[in-house]
């Protein structure tokens, strides 16, 4: 879908937060990790907090899979649940344990952690698929865009940070979503055309997702290295 002034709605809204936005792709954080001067400790703090996140994410997935009014986004969001499960998940487990944590004895959420776990599954709740997906969005595009800085930089000579910022090419492969046109759904789905500032049917956004694989042995493969390993 086009917002009136001809743009994706995705980059409309993006265009609204700018300013939001550039504070999260250059935050003194992300900028610690690409110098490699970041503490551990902080490091595996992160992965602690993002491991509690992401099972929540997943269920948010699985709550707009739900709202889907066809086969083929269910199937596409389906994928896409599968890579945060199967893929997204482990390589957040691994990085914990590389850094003397465990998913055995995490600390409490922190509040901007449970917040922001809470907005996502709020969201989808409400059965709209177009603006669950308006709020699963900014977490891919986000990470994809700290990901593509970093690895443009310096690589850091820490190799907990150098392989977190450049991932063996065979799993960094980025699948974008396929975009696809929804058709006005039967009303139990809860879509509104009203959600929409054109007042039309959106698209199903492209989201970056996680590596795409051929199969299991592909993925155990890819996850058995250390990202920055060869192939």
């Amino acid at each position: 879908m086009n917002s009136p002034a001809g743009l994706p709605e995705s980059a409309r809204l993006r265009e609204r937060g700018a300013a939001t936005w550039a504070a999260a792709v250059t935050h003194p954080m992300v900028v610690a990790i690409g110098s490699g001067t970041l503490p551990h400790e902080t490091f595996r703090f992160y992965f602690e907090q993002n491991v509690q996140y992401l099972h929540e994410y997943v269920r948010a997935i699985a709550l707009t899979i739900a709202a889907a009014p066809d086969r083929s986004s269910q199937s596409l969001l389906a994928r896409f649940l599968g890579q945060i499960v199967d893929v997204e998940i482990p390589a957040n487990l691994a990085f914990l344990a590389r850094l003397g944590g465990s998913a055995a004895s995490l600390p409490d959420p922190l509040p901007t952690t449970r917040g922001y776990a809470s907005h996502l599954l709020t969201t989808a709740r409400e059965g709209n698929m177009a603006v669950a997906l308006a709020a699963l969005l900014p977490c891919q595009w986000s990470y994809g865009e700290i990901g593509q800085r970093l690895a443009a930089g310096d690589v850091p000579d820490d190799l907990v940070f150098a392989d977190w910022i450049a991932p063996r090419p065979a799993c960094s492969t980025p699948a974008h979503m396929t975009r696809a046109r929804r058709r006005p759904p039967p009303p139990s789905t809860g879509l509104r055309r009203t959600s929409w500032p054109s007042g039309k049917w959106p698209t199903l956004a492209e989201l970056p997702t996680a590596p795409v694989f051929d199969g299991p042995a592909d993925r155990a493969d890819c996850l058995s290295r250390p990202r920055g390993a060869g192939p």
